[in-house]
């Protein structure tokens, strides 16, 4: 279950076999509103922007529904960029940078939404396309890496994606769509069948670091290393301490 929070306001989306799809409750005002499952796909991400609720489909397509009435807008993205993994608005009111399991990215203009939900593939709210070299993603082993996080200035696109044998971040320019580069977080240590794991948290940080050195109060000396960090949660890999569990924090060098 993929599920957002905003204020007294919580939506979340339910498995495949669950037939009510979105819901939405109103916990001010005591109301439950259910949005009918769409028979084309399954949901798999949601998130409030103003009074709409975002949903992302493993179909790739996106909807914008209306909270204040069973009204529904959606928009559809090429196959290539794979199921709609996760969501993140911008604070524009309008905006919202979608991520696709096959590693890229897309900015998508809310307002062009069309109303037509069996139109098929549309391009016109398409605003960026944020993609990651073919040499460096292996979309097939990208498929469990999902999560959007932006810089405090909305500068800055970050989420993860998967290589051969590596786990990596892209980072892209918001204002140009050029990619910057990739911070590679080394190999997945993956013995399983599965691809490699991580989720990445929307919630960015002020970017300090807690160093391995300690200050006269034997206390770990805590650094501002960057402008923003990000903390993720992932498979194990030969970065992380094996005291460290599976969630992590990193800073991006100034």
């Amino acid at each position: 279950m993929s599920y957002c929070i905003d204020h007294n306001k919580f939506a979340f989306v339910r498995g495949p076999d669950n037939e009510s799809g979105l819901s939405y409750l109103d916990i001010s005002a005591g109301r439950e509103l259910l949005f009918p499952k769409r028979k084309t796909s399954e949901a798999i991400s949601v998130e409030y922007l103003g009074d709409q609720v975002l949903c992302g489909y493993r179909n790739g397509s996106v909807t914008s529904n209306d909270e204040r009435g069973n009204s529904r807008l959606s928009t559809t993205v090429m196959s290539s960029f794979g199921s709609t993994t996760s969501v993140h608005p911008l604070q524009d009111g309008n905006s919202v940078v979608v991520k696709g399991s096959f590693g890229s990215c897309k900015v998508l203009d809310v307002r062009k939404f069309q109303n037509n939900t069996n139109s098929g593939f549309s391009d016109r709210a398409t605003v960026m396309d944020l993609t990651v070299p073919l040499s460096l993603v292996h979309k097939t082993k990208s498929t469990r890496c999902t999560g959007v996080a932006l810089d405090p200035t909305e500068t800055i696109v970050v989420c993860p994606f998967a290589g051969d044998d590596n786990l990596s971040f892209a980072l892209w320019c918001l204002k140009t769509g050029k990619f910057l580069r990739s911070v590679d977080l080394g190999t997945t240590g993956n013995n399983t069948n599965l691809p490699p794991f991580c989720e990445l948290s929307s919630k960015t940080t002020s970017g300090f670091a807690i160093r391995d050195e300690y200050d006269s109060t034997t206390l770990p000396l805590i650094t501002k290393e960057s402008d923003f960090g990000v903390w993720f949660k992932s498979t194990p890999n030969p970065l992380a301490p094996p005291y460290c569990g599976s969630i992590h924090h990193l800073s991006f060098p100034k």
